[in-house]
């Protein structure tokens, strides 16, 4: 079973909706859609991920600092 086979699965997957590379190309800004507390409504998170070999994991820019891994972005 995958989070596609229903409506309401599917709609709790975050989704990508910016992406922005810094002026030096060393990270980029991406914001990412989730539902909120409320289901019925979506909520944006900014996450700076960094772009060479040896970069430091995803990381939340605003609000309390959580960890992405690349699963959870689409």
């Amino acid at each position: 079973m995958t989070p596609f086979s229903d409506l309401a699965g599917y709609l709790a997957v975050p989704g990508l909706v910016s992406l922005r590379l810094a002026p030096d190309g060393s990270w980029l800004a991406a914001a990412v859609k989730t539902l909120g507390r409320d289901p019925k409504k979506y909520v944006t998170s900014i996450w700076r991920i960094g772009t060479g070999p040896g970069a430091p994991p995803p990381a939340r820019l605003d609000r309390k600092s959580t960890r992405l891994n690349s699963s959870h972005i689409t």
